[in-house]
């Protein structure tokens, strides 16, 4: 009695967890959220966000690229069994050029939009 009285408390606490909004932090939005405001984007306030989101994106795939570095230089200074492919340095290699290709993608996007918001503001002084 007292096990199901248990599980069904987790069941219940798991749900009220699933009900909270999907992007309680700031600056983090669900695929769908992102898609959505990105179609919707009509206010400086809208494009602003866009543009914080993509910036916040950037730095961290610029972060996750320097961690890929440090595992690059690893594995050259600790070489591990045979010859093998693909190689530790060889993953931890084209995880950091992903990377570096995504904070490019992201850091473009965040200057598009950065664009778009300050050409709103001076079409509306106008």
């Amino acid at each position: 009695m007292l096990h199901r009285l248990f599980i069904a408390g987790l069941v219940s606490c798991s749900l009220i967890a699933s009900a909270e909004a999907p992007s309680t932090a700031p600056g983090r939005y669900s695929r769908r959220d992102l898609r959505t405001l990105i179609r919707t984007a009509h206010t400086a306030e809208q494009l602003t966000a866009l543009s914080s989101y993509f910036r916040l994106q950037s730095e961290s795939f610029r972060i996750l690229a320097a961690k890929q570095n440090e595992e690059m230089q690893y594995a050259l200074d600790h070489p591990i069994g045979g010859p093998k492919y693909p190689s530790a340095y060889d993953r931890a290699h084209r995880l950091k050029a992903y990377y570096e290709q995504q904070a490019e993608e992201a850091s473009m996007k965040a200057a598009e939009y950065n664009r778009l918001c300050h050409a709103l503001a001076t079409a509306e002084d106008r």
